[in-house]
């Protein structure tokens, strides 16, 4: 085998290697909410922009597989005159207690990158107590407060003299 022809395939294959590697495209990379963190019913899930992406696909599911039938998906299309793209969804009324996953794909006017990894977040099933703390002696009011929460309209409350709630002294509302 002639030695240019050698070096010519060898320059050819580094040259290729190189702008598959220099051009590749990254996928959407996490910013919050963290894997596998808690939060309240309303989410605003965040990633970074990928460079001279015109879109995003956003896709969240109670499902790893994206499939149930609260499946969400939506396109993002948003670039401001910088070139600055939105990578943000604000998500309320998500269900309590519910493991959801999310994934996002970056587009561009002629291609799509890959999913991102599938990135989880825990809806929180219950309210933050602030006053009266657990244990603690009053006289015969009480106040009952408790953090409020984006996304909730209604709180429902229960007092009774039993931990099982099942006495006649009960009060709810």
């Amino acid at each position: 085998m002639n030695i240019n022809i050698l070096y010519k395939s060898l320059a050819l294959s580094v040259a290729i290697l190189f702008s598959i590697t220099a051009f590749a495209w990254n996928t959407p990379v996490q910013v919050s909410p963290a894997t596998g963190s808690q939060s309240w019913n309303a989410v605003d899930f965040d990633w970074d922009t990928v460079n001279v992406s015109l879109a995003y696909q956003f896709q969240l599911d109670t499902n790893s597989t994206f499939s149930s039938p609260v499946f969400f998906d939506t396109i993002i299309v948003y670039v401001d005159a910088t070139g600055y793209s939105d990578t943000q969804v604000l998500m309320e009324q998500l269900f309590f207690g519910t493991t959801y996953h999310w994934r996002v794909r970056a587009y561009t006017a002629t291609d799509t990158s890959a999913w991102s990894p599938v990135w989880t977040v825990t809806t929180r099933d219950y309210v933050t107590p602030v006053s009266p703390v657990a244990g603690t002696e009053t006289y015969v009011e009480a106040l009952l407060d408790w953090d409020s929460h984006v996304g909730i309209n209604y709180y429902d409350y229960q007092i009774d003299t039993t931990g099982n709630f099942n006495s006649p002294a009960l009060v709810s509302g």
